[in-house]
């Protein structure tokens, strides 16, 4: 399985989604585990930390974010995500 992990965007947000040592047990089962340059530098982990445990890292960026409308309601999040999608499908053909 290929796990691809992407830097978060959110502004004051450090997290990251996978340390190097639960990468690395993920690796030791075959699996390959791809990161984005700088995403564990927030929370204390450098790329070479990651390099070491064998994670491949990424030098473009993964996910293109997506503004979430502060609601609880389905709908509206359905109707975000597909518009973005939408939009992002849209720029691509034309590049």
């Amino acid at each position: 399985m290929l796990y691809g992990i992407p830097a978060e965007t959110k502004i004051g947000e450090h997290r990251v989604a996978i340390t190097p040592e639960s990468a690395q047990a993920l690796i030791s089962r075959n699996q390959t585990v791809i990161i984005q340059t700088g995403a564990g530098t927030g929370s204390g982990y450098n790329d070479d930390s990651y390099r070491a445990v064998g994670c491949h890292i990424a030098q473009t960026p993964m996910t293109s974010p997506i503004k979430i409308p502060a609601t609880n309601d389905p709908a509206a999040l359905r109707q975000a995500v597909l518009g973005h999608m939408h939009a992002k499908r849209h720029r691509s053909s034309e590049e």
